[in-house]
């Protein structure tokens, strides 16, 4: 071996030991039980440095890492819905596939089978995580305030916030036409029941309980078709100013149902 070429070397095998440290790194954490029960989904090292030791993975997403060693399990999880949020919401149930969603998380896709079981398992949990958040981001925005009129402002405007923030989880929750689905629309329909639930205490008490439900039903759908309107003309709208229009042409008509009722 020529003596004057040993320098040269000398980089290379160095890059190499950093490789390999970096996963030894990323082994030892697992074991420590960062993510327990669960395989690392991606070796955390540089793509220059792999392709010069030559660990290539399984194809162009293991070479493509996000801050970290490792991620624990409820934080990819909570990528997952993430980017299976925008993939299902632009393509459709149908027509997105777990590959473009591993592609978005930038995993291999045996990754996405150790936290859902199947396509289908995925869009369910998405549709309760976004039913959810909406139920908690309306239900924490009334809360402040026991008086019913403030309660529905308050409502309407949180909920228009949350649409015009969120045009996908709205997009996906309400207007997929996966909702000709049974198990899907079911999911749908017990959110649209939840949210009726709580805004018929704030109707005319002389109004029947059975009435004050149906008439909530129909301010549900009323702020949910407004939304769509708005959204699908692509017209730009203050949230908080649609959200107070629509809560007082609610409140006087729900403070006037019960005289109209009356003979």
């Amino acid at each position: 071996m020529d003596p004057d070429r040993e320098p040269a070397r000398i980089p290379v095998v160095q890059s190499r030991v950093r490789a390999l440290r970096d996963v030894v790194r990323v082994r030892d954490a697992r074991d420590a039980g960062l993510d327990r029960g669960h395989t690392p989904d991606r070796w955390i090292v540089p793509a220059r440095t792999l392709d010069g030791v030559g660990i290539r993975g399984e194809g162009s997403r293991a070479l493509r890492p996000r801050e970290g060693l490792l991620m624990t399990p409820v934080d990819r999880k909570r990528e997952i819905l993430d980017e299976a949020l925008h993939v299902f919401s632009s393509k459709g149930y149908h027509n997105a596939s777990m590959n473009e969603i591993a592609d978005a998380v930038r995993v291999t896709k045996p990754v996405l089978y150790q936290h859902f079981d199947s396509k289908r398992a995925l869009y369910i949990e998405l549709l309760h995580d976004v039913a959810n958040d909406l139920v908690a981001t309306v239900t924490k925005a009334v809360a402040g305030t026991s008086d019913p009129r403030e309660q529905t402002e308050r409502g309407m405007v949180a909920y228009f916030r949350w649409v015009s923030e969120r045009h996908d989880a709205f997009a996906l929750l309400f207007e997929s036409s996966e909702r000709v689905d049974e198990e899907f629309a079911g999911i749908v329909a017990e959110f649209e029941r939840s949210a009726a639930s709580n805004i018929a205490p704030l109707i005319a008490a002389d109004v029947s309980p059975a009435d004050q439900v149906t008439f909530a039903v129909g301010l549900v759908g009323m702020a949910e078709t407004v939304s769509r309107h708005v959204i699908s003309t692509g017209r730009d709208f203050d949230p908080d100013a649609l959200g107070r229009t629509l809560a007082a042409l609610a409140w006087g008509g729900l403070r006037s149902i019960g005289s109209a009722r009356r003979p």
